[in-house]
């Protein structure tokens, strides 16, 4: 039995499944990452991942917020704390949450502003779970072995990749 014996059951066990699909795709794009909207439009439009390639638009991303609104945030909230502690009052409490709440989602850990999530993003997620999906329910039907070649070979991010030649 070859090791791509146990893969073909499982993909030919699942065929509308969106992750069977995928994988199918990636395999028959050996050692080629391949963006995850790609791999998205090869689904929806039943392209190749090379005709994917070449509809491809490359957006920039789109900031949440500027510094200059961070800056009058960051003005309001010391003036905001200021007024709290000269009267001791909760009546500027909601104001100062809002606005800490704003700064924080429109922010990372780092103080650099975030940006909407893109389409690569959202598509990588997506197949993740159908992925994911897949990997569980045959994993619950006894395809344990191409479940392992799976696990082996698939390398997933915004680049999704079957490795084809690796030794692990």
């Amino acid at each position: 039995m070859t090791t791509q014996d146990p893969l073909s059951r499982l993909l030919d066990s699942y065929p509308d499944w969106e992750g069977s699909r995928l994988l199918d795709l990636l395999i028959q794009s050996p050692n080629a990452p391949i963006h995850a909207s790609h791999l998205e439009k090869c689904l929806t439009l039943s392209l190749t991942p090379q005709e994917a390639e070449q509809l491809h638009q490359d957006f920039a991303p789109i900031p949440m917020t500027d510094y200059q609104t961070l800056n009058a945030i960051d003005k309001r909230l010391n003036r905001l704390t200021r007024l709290k502690a000269e009267s001791d009052s909760p009546a500027w409490d909601q104001e100062i949450a809002a606005l800490t709440s704003y700064r924080r989602a429109c922010t990372t850990p780092f103080g650099t502003i975030r940006s909407f999530t893109d389409a690569d993003d959202k598509a990588y997620h997506r197949q993740f779970a159908a992925i994911r999906r897949l990997l569980n329910r045959a994993s619950a039907e006894g395809h344990h072995e191409a479940v392992a070649i799976i696990k082996q070979h698939l390398r997933k991010g915004r680049l999704m990749m079957w490795e084809e030649n690796r030794n692990l």
